[in-house]
């Protein structure tokens, strides 16, 4: 199989979260599956997320899978999806069962505080593409401010500036 999409376990967590989804997104459905089934072995492995090493390649994980679920999954149904992997994943990785409780716990810490710094950062995030409008353009800086002093997801960031037809040059 030449996509990695295409294997039994993918596809099962796949098709689940297309149950799920109020919306259908293949794509997001991919990353949020990837990202999930990643997320599981870090933690199992005892990393935690930080702002620090492996911990903040977690967080970013983690992060990032969050905002493509925030936009097609209600909270109810991304727990269901966690529960989901977790039911499945230790069938064939048993190990994954002894961490379960350390799993749930710390995506539910990190899904509380996505939210509070998608609340946080979206006034922000707000207010600079206000001002970029009137030059219609951002600097790569400017974007990275965003992204590393405010939290904002760099999708959230592409996705917002796109819609408003912001040019950007990242090597500014």
């Amino acid at each position: 199989k030449n996509n990695n999409y295409k294997n039994d376990i993918f596809q099962n967590i796949m098709q689940y979260i297309h149950r799920k989804q109020h919306c259908h997104k293949t794509h997001s459905a991919a990353i949020i599956a990837d990202h999930i089934r990643a997320i599981c072995f870090l933690i199992h492995e005892g990393i935690t997320p930080s702002n620090e090493k492996q911990g903040y390649v977690l967080k970013k994980i983690i992060r990032r899978m969050l905002y493509f679920a925030n936009s097609t999954l209600s909270r109810n149904s991304l727990f269901e999806v966690f529960e989901f992997v977790l039911d499945t994943l230790p069938k064939r990785f048993f190990h994954l069962s002894s961490s379960r409780s350390a799993i749930v716990h710390i995506l539910q810490q990190e899904y509380e505080q996505f939210l509070y710094t998608i609340k946080k950062s979206g006034n922000v995030l707000k207010k600079t593409i206000s001002i970029a409008k009137k030059n219609n353009k951002i600097s790569g800086e400017k974007i990275f401010w965003l992204y590393s002093t405010h939290g904002v997801p760099m999708e959230l960031i592409m996705n917002s500036l796109q819609d408003n037809k912001i040019d950007y040059d990242i090597q500014e």
